[in-house]
């Protein structure tokens, strides 16, 4: 009885193992044609993220600080430019979506509209940091 018992139990091991082994057909995926705008828009895109990250982990940081009693004399600038972060970080995930649809025909305008808010996020970013600086 021990030995049928093992001889099933090795048996089913062996399809287990065997069928681990056998190898998954590949499934061949069609890509759609880029459009010629397509690597401006991911870099674009890519840029955007880079600058909603930078922006979050620094209004975190001057959230924090306007909690600070040490510079509680710039509480006020720092809970504006908490606000003015949070304003821009919804336009720039607003900016996402317009990047990632545009098409051809206004492309120049969307990625001229996409610099300036980037740009404008970036200086923020840097100016509410400055605040944060203890003796400045």
């Amino acid at each position: 009885m021990r030995s049928l018992i093992l001889t099933a139990c090795l048996g089913i091991a062996a399809l287990g193992a065997q069928a681990q082994q056998t190898k998954t057909a590949t499934v061949a995926t069609t890509t759609k044609p880029q459009s010629p705008i397509a690597e401006e828009q991911r870099a674009m895109s890519g840029t955007l993220k880079e600058t909603l990250g930078q922006l979050e982990q620094i209004r975190g940081a001057v959230k924090k600080a306007s909690t600070d009693p040490a510079l509680a004399d710039r509480a006020p600038k720092l809970n504006a430019s908490v606000v003015d972060m949070a304003d821009l970080s919804k336009a720039i995930e607003g900016m996402l979506t317009k990047v990632n649809t545009a098409t051809p025909e206004n492309w120049t305008a969307v990625k001229a509209e996409a610099d300036a808010l980037n740009t404008r996020a970036l200086e923020t970013a840097a100016a509410a940091k400055q605040l944060t600086v203890a003796g400045k």
